[in-house]
């Protein structure tokens, strides 16, 4: 059924003209490419090869050098443009596949899938020579010094791994907490240490919110019971020299660092939520997704429209991967976020004292695999990088001291191709139950949550996490002669997932999916957690409209999640004690009438925050902030605080006495008055002077936005008949062109909360450039 002149109208209500079409012919047959007014491509074209073929030339033309960037940080090649690269490269190549292994695993793909991939890769490259022969390739590749190289199959490969690993693992911070448990047994001795230790690294949070809401049966865990936890790899001793150096690649620190400074891949966090259709007043399900990813100029992801040969897929993509990876076909919306859980594992391998290649283990000595990869360095020699694996993965660096190695076990290595099988069944599935199917394929750690136009919602934690052996403690290192080996993977019905909820929403903001669900090597959910404003808010009003549940990502960008835990012990405590004294009294009730928004101009938030640091210094900074400095803030994170302040009452209650013998109260107020002294020293002795200053997304060379804690990319999806409505954002625009009128076209309408439609028939389409003339 074609949609209605008059919802189409309601749809497209303010918006301008599509601003070009060009017509492409490819093996006889015709690709069409139209703009919409804010130049996403839409293609359309009547096979699957001529489709995909149309896919990669539209997003070439977008984001060639951005591919470019992605290829090389894919396949550990930065350093080629800049030379600060060339750690993160080793990193890189230590980690990821050679060339043969990226073809072998292309030719394993179906044949659906290989012609997708090669496609859009002979659209990219289409492109690319037309540039190159106009004199209008991206100034990237002049500035740089590079001759621009046709791009292969096994570059996309490389792009989606890279994909999949940096927002689907999970893990690598084990060599991390080895070092931190260390420097404490040198100040606290072995049991207190492991006292202080237990405590900040906490296994279970009852109170932390979930996803799943409903009381459900333990299922199996993914790691062993925290009653018999053993200590890794016995008879040596760490160099913490070679455990930093170990750390480091673990725990992807270079090659995350350096994607954030440069904008590309990085994960921050994403959140979502699905309204079923009794919670929506229009009764249609509608779905929410926003992918946190960092902010650059160009932004990390474009948008896409595709469709022919029986798909019509619309959304949000990398330059590089084909298709559409969060977005909309024409009978479901679905989206997805980090899901955290720990898919990784540290081994210590024993070496052979004479021969370091040789490791032991189950018994006799086995030869590691090795070969070297060189990396190219510009104004410099290259640099050759030996590549080491053993059984458990390739080894992340050699101890000085001892005759060990670090090596990463990965439950997913060679599975992340998986992720984008899954994603192109998303792209045909028409009904819950056949995205499920393809959600099932999925190893590493993402949330999806799909809406349907029948009405369906539904949630799943995707990935295969490791089963551990009993008595290996997740947080730490594994020894690896063989003794402490996996038990294999969860089965996708052994994770968590929930369709069609009584209470009629789902919700996630890279929360724990549910209570019997265990932190791994780090404890990322704790009693204080971000998903509780959008619960709540959702669970207010049992109907809201489109324009409701879209607004909830303004909300949610504002509040102060450590406000709405925290606050009410620290009025307490005032209250309590402190009411006496005109200045606390002033201060209880200015944060009392504060809703816990971090707006422009607040003074309460500005003394939240810096009593905040003040009582995490109060508590902590005795007993852990010479331990490690950089790592303080980061270990006492606001839920230990909670802990802390909760007493024996606390959902995860603290042993060791922080408070060294003072009550809870004295130590919150002493906070406090360290607080306004320090605000009175910084911003002066008139408080109404102490507003909060708003942070700003940077959009060099583009003036900024505020700063709120919002998606990169944010789409709005009402699964409604005869037509979805459908409005997403994507700043600061579509190309990476300074002098395209869509570089930029998108970071006002952000700064304002606006979205445009998402335009994803010929009659919209259509519609859409009648009403512009």
């Amino acid at each position: 059924m074609k949609p209605t002149t008059v919802a189409l109208l309601a749809i497209l209500a303010g918006v301008e003209t599509a601003t070009g079409q060009q017509v492409l012919q490819v093996d006889g047959k015709e690709i069409r490419i139209l703009r919409d007014r804010f130049g996403v491509p839409h293609v359309f074209a009547a096979d699957e090869r001529t489709l995909f073929y149309g896919n990669g030339y539209a997003v070439a033309q977008d984001r060639l050098w951005q591919m470019e960037r992605n290829r090389r940080d894919a396949r550990g090649e930065m350093a080629e443009i800049d030379p600060k690269a060339l750690a993160r490269d080793r990193d890189v190549r230590k980690l990821g596949y050679t060339d043969a292994e990226r073809q072998r695993r292309f030719d394993q793909l179906a044949a659906t899938h290989r012609l997708q991939i090669q496609a859009y890769i002979d659209g990219v490259n289409a492109w690319m020579a037309e540039a190159a022969a106009a004199g209008r390739l991206p100034q990237g590749y002049a500035q740089n010094k590079i001759k621009p190289a046709p791009f292969r199959a096994i570059d996309s490969v490389a792009i989606s791994d890279l994909m999949s690993q940096r927002f689907g693992s999970g893990g690598g911070a084990e060599l991390r907490n080895l070092r931190y448990l260390n420097k404490l047994k040198q100040k606290f001795g072995a049991a207190a240490s492991q006292q202080i230790f237990d405590d900040l690294m906490w296994q279970n949070d009852p109170a932390s919110p979930t996803t799943i809401l409903d009381n459900v049966s333990q299922q199996t865990s993914t790691s062993s019971s925290g009653a018999s936890w053993i200590q890794p790899s016995p008879g040596f001793t760490a160099s913490d020299a070679s455990l930093a150096r170990a750390e480091s690649s673990a725990d992807l620190t270079r090659i995350r660092e350096y994607a954030e400074r440069n904008g590309l891949f990085s994960r921050w966090g994403s959140y979502a939520w699905v309204v079923a259709p009794g919670r929506s007043a229009s009764g249609n399900a509608v779905l929410v997704g926003g992918p946190q990813m960092g902010f650059s100029t160009p932004q990390i992801a474009h948008e896409v429209h595709l469709s022919g040969a029986g798909l019509n897929i619309i959304g949000m993509g990398f330059a590089g991967i084909p298709g559409v990876l969060i977005g909309h076909n024409d009978q479901l919306a679905w989206t997805t976020t980090s899901g955290l859980t720990d898919m990784e594992d540290v081994f210590v391998e024993k070496l052979n004292p004479s021969n370091k290649y040789q490791y032991w283990f189950q018994g006799k000595w086995h030869d590691m695999e090795r070969h070297t990869e060189t990396i190219q360095v510009r104004d410099s020699k290259p640099e050759v990088v030996e590549v080491c694996r053993t059984v458990h993965g390739p080894i992340l660096e050699w101890d000085d001291s001892e005759p060990v190695a670090y090596s990463l076990k990965r439950a997913f290595r060679e599975k992340e191709l998986e992720t984008m099988r899954a994603i192109s069944g998303f792209w045909r599935a028409r009904t819950l139950e056949e995205f499920s199917a393809s959600a099932k394929l999925i190893w590493l750690t993402h949330n999806f949550f799909v809406a349907t136009v029948q009405g369906d919602i539904g949630y799943w934690h995707c990935g295969r996490p490791p089963l551990r052996a009993e008595g290996v403690d997740p947080r730490l290192p594994t020894t690896g002669t063989g003794e402490k080996e996996w038990k294999g993977v969860l089965s996708p019905e052994q994770t968590p997932q929930w369709v069609n909820p009584k209470q009629g929403f789902i919700c996630n903001w890279n929360n724990k999916p549910v209570g019997y669900w265990n932190n791994g090597e780090r404890p990322v959910w704790g009693a204080i957690f971000r998903v509780h404003r959008i619960t709540h808010l959702l669970e207010a009003r049992r109907k809201r409209t489109f324009e409701q549940i879209r607004d909830i990502t303004v909300d949610i960008g504002l509040n102060d999640p450590n406000a709405d835990y925290l606050k009410p012990h620290l009025l307490k405590a005032i209250s309590s004690a402190g009411m006496a004294k005109e200045q606390w009294r002033q201060v209880h009730e200015l944060l009392d009438a504060w809703d816990n928004h971090a707006v422009e101009g607040s003074v309460a938030k500005t003394l939240f925050d810096e009593w905040l640091q003040s009582v995490r210094e109060a508590i902590f900074a005795d007993e852990l902030r010479d331990v490690d400095r950089d790592l303080f803030n980061t270990i006492t994170q606001p839920s230990l605080i909670l802990h802390v302040l909760e007493g024996k009452t606390a959902s995860v209650p603290v042993r060791y006495d922080f408070l060294n013998g003072k009550s809870v109260t004295q130590v919150q107020l002493e906070a406090l008055q360290t607080a306004l002294q320090n605000l009175s020293a910084k911003r002066g002795a008139v408080p109404a002077l102490w507003g909060h200053v708003q942070p700003a997304i940077n959009f060099k060379p583009l003036p900024p936005i505020p700063s709120t804690n919002r998606g990169t990319y944010i789409q709005v999806v009402e699964l409604s008949k005869p037509v979805i409505r459908s409005v997403s954002i994507l700043p600061p625009g579509q190309s990476e062109d300074p002098q395209s009128p869509h570089f930029s076209d998108q970071r006002e309408l952000a700064g304002n909360w606006k979205f445009k439609p998402m335009l994803y028939t010929k009659e919209l389409l259509e519609l859409d450039a009648k009403q512009g003339k």
